[in-house]
């Protein structure tokens, strides 16, 4: 907290208002569940075009090889179920 990294009164928000943070591009992480591509990535997506973890996720889905340390995480961690409504998102 003294640097930064996490909001002050994170500890008091609910998820729509993480969300809220997440989605304006203020915060780079948001703790969430397998419906994170439904929602609330898509308002990432309007609000923050150059975002890399849709862009990762439609990767995967399109069956392409992960190559950044990132894409192997994502790999790894979200299930192929992410990945496709990831990519219906993006569609």
């Amino acid at each position: 907290m003294d640097k930064g990294y996490i909001h002050t009164d994170s500890a008091l928000w609910d998820e729509g208002k993480s969300a809220e943070s997440w989605t304006k591009g203020a915060a780079g992480i948001l703790p969430g569940a397998n419906w994170v591509p439904d929602w609330p990535a898509p308002d990432l997506l309007k609000n923050v075009p150059a975002d890399l973890y849709m862009k990762t996720l439609v990767k995967l889905a399109d069956g392409k090889t992960p190559e950044t340390p990132y894409e192997k995480q994502m790999a790894e961690f979200r299930k192929p179920e992410n990945w496709a409504a990831a990519k219906v998102v993006m569609s």
